[in-house]
């Protein structure tokens, strides 16, 4: 009985290592850049970071942000979102937005496991979904939040393109004129925008009680920034916030990017105020 009460109180919470969570992932991701990463310093730290990305992204797409945190003494977990860099290409169009929820909670037991807090980053639906972390667990696990350009609230016509894309089967891949390959460009399917209007829907019910980071750009072809800023200000919590203006160069899917690991599907350049933005983020969590 003894071993067994040992056995038990030493498990992960979870049931699950990053170890086996990376196994797992490596059965059915397309191709091993996009595989999730731990960032550790060989030892559980007081403050761990989970870390998540954004639509049809994955965590090859911000080592700088993972860096940054590891390079200021936190453990950095990733995870990868299900329909994400799949061996099945077309996948995202036949989950469903809970999926994605059921994800962030494991990303969640993980970074327990290197931290005895964690804060909580990410960037557009990984910022979303960590909102959603903060809005279920124990306020006294969490310590903060790191949100770049939350995908609180999607715009109208990006809603709108994503309802007309699914109805006539009319893909983003049309536009940017490159087939999914697994590698270097994703099944941009239009149900993602409407899986994140589900998310989303489903977060914006709670309120938020914990400090938080925040930069957004006005240059966001996406999101509705105005209705996005006026749901933040609904809420009296320690915050900091950092905008970008429309000839700032930042847009949403470079804000999250820093210069010299900038990817992405089509041309474009990093975030040329990332590295300034960063420092200022962990600046603020770090005087809370």
């Amino acid at each position: 009985m003894k071993w067994l009460v040992l056995l038990l109180i030493t498990l992960p919470a979870f049931g699950i290592t990053f170890p086996e969570y990376l196994a797992a992932k490596k059965k059915n991701i397309s191709h091993e850049r996009h595989l999730p990463y731990l960032l550790t310093h060989g030892h559980k730290t007081e403050t761990s970071v989970l870390l998540i990305h954004g639509i049809f992204s994955s965590p090859l797409y911000f080592k700088g942000m993972a860096n940054a945190f590891y390079e200021r003494g936190y453990n950095v977990v990733t995870i990868i979102l299900p329909g994400h860099w799949e061996k099945d290409w077309y996948r995202m169009g036949k989950m469903d937005s809970s999926e994605w929820s059921k994800e962030a909670d494991i990303g969640w037991e993980l970074a327990k496991q290197y931290g005895d807090r964690v804060i909580l980053a990410g960037h557009s639906l990984g910022s979303l979904l960590n909102l959603e972390q903060s809005m279920k667990r124990n306020r006294e696990e969490i310590h903060s939040m790191v949100m770049l350009s939350p995908a609180v609230v999607l715009n109208w016509p990006t809603v709108l393109s994503a309802r007309v894309g699914e109805t006539i089967h009319i893909d983003g891949n049309t536009f940017v004129r490159k087939k999914p390959d697994g590698i270097q460009t994703p099944d941009f399917n239009p149900r993602a925008a409407l899986l994140i209007k589900e998310t989303e829907e489903r977060v914006m019910k709670k309120p938020i009680t914990v400090p938080y980071y925040m930069a957004y750009t006005w240059a966001d072809p996406v999101l509705d920034v105005p209705a996005l800023i006026r749901y933040f200000n609904q809420f009296q919590v320690k915050r900091k916030v950092r905008s970008f203006s429309l000839t700032s160069g930042v847009f949403h899917n470079n804000i999250s990017q820093s210069p010299e690991d900038f990817l992405t599907f089509t041309t474009g350049e990093g975030n040329a105020h990332f590295h300034p933005m960063m420092d200022e983020a962990l600046d603020f969590i770090e005087s809370l």
